[in-house]
């Protein structure tokens, strides 16, 4: 992405879609699931107020188990939000995203919302600027963190949860015991299944600790070939849900992950010809 972009450039402003702080959390889920989004800006009047997000609605359920029939966006949106402004550098959201490990921020102008901006349309922003000056068809396997943790199917998911609290993961690929991919635990996975990490690895309840990481995994899990290009590992990433992908070998053994994070930083050090140098 060039230096001189600003938010306007890279923010999205065609499925604009916002909740009020007093709209049920059933209402806020069904809206991002018919529009396909993942954050809601939460309005009150013209002000933004906070952020109603996919992991939210996931810690909400988590929490009460409720349906989201009475409870209210409010009691659970994250708050206050963090804005920016049209004519800040599309930089700044970068950098505040990449601090607080949010996925999206409200553009405000004048106090009034008028687009969000979300990792993934920072990252398409960062592969369209990058496509006419770098390589992108450096092999992922440059740029993949290589060994990664991993756990078993039949491990106590606790194990997991404590592996990724401790380590600030929030993906982990499950393996069977010769490597290969068999599933992907997610914090969402984890939120969904037992509500809270922390407070689960606080408590005694019983049912927690004969849960399996079987249990909970995502399967089949989506992956991407150790040889594949940087412009392929940026599409799967920009185009999907998902913000991290396990690397395989051609047996499909698990050799590395890919983030979102991992793929900003490569195109980054791509621009200053670093990667290139690295990978000859």
């Amino acid at each position: 992405m060039e230096l001189s972009a600003k938010i306007k450039d890279v923010m999205n402003t065609h499925r604009l879609i916002s909740v009020k702080p007093d709209d049920e959390v059933a209402f806020a889920a069904r809206l991002m699931s018919w529009a396909g989004v993942r954050h809601l800006p939460v309005v009150k009047g013209r002000s933004v107020v906070g952020v109603f997000t996919e992991r939210d609605y996931l810690r909400y359920r988590s929490v009460t188990g409720g349906d989201g029939v009475t409870d209210r966006v409010a009691q659970f949106m994250t708050s206050p939000a963090e804005s920016v402004s049209p004519d800040d550098p599309a930089a700044t959201a970068s950098a505040i995203m990449l601090a607080r490990r949010i996925g999206c921020i409200p553009v405000v102008d004048e106090g009034r919302l008028v687009g969000i901006i979300t990792a993934t349309d920072m990252l398409a922003a960062e592969v369209r600027a990058a496509a006419p000056r770098v390589g992108l068809d450096t092999p992922v396997a440059h740029l993949m963190v290589p060994h990664p943790a991993v756990v078993f199917p039949h491990q106590p998911l606790l194990e997991a949860v404590a592996l990724m609290t401790e380590r600030g993961f929030r993906h982990v690929p499950v393996i069977d015991g010769e490597g290969h991919l068999v599933g992907m635990v997610s914090d969402r996975d984890v939120r969904t299944a037992i509500g809270d990490p922390a407070e689960a690895l606080r408590s005694e309840r019983a049912e927690i600790d004969e849960m399996r990481v079987s249990s909970v995994m995502t399967t089949p899990a989506e992956s991407i070939a150790d040889d594949a290009s940087l412009a392929d590992t940026a599409e799967r990433l920009a185009g999907g849900s998902i913000s991290a992908l396990p690397v395989v070998d051609r047996t499909g053994r698990v050799v590395g992950i890919v983030s979102y994070t991992d793929l900003v930083r490569a195109l980054l050090d791509l621009a200053g010809g670093r990667l290139e140098r690295a990978a000859s």
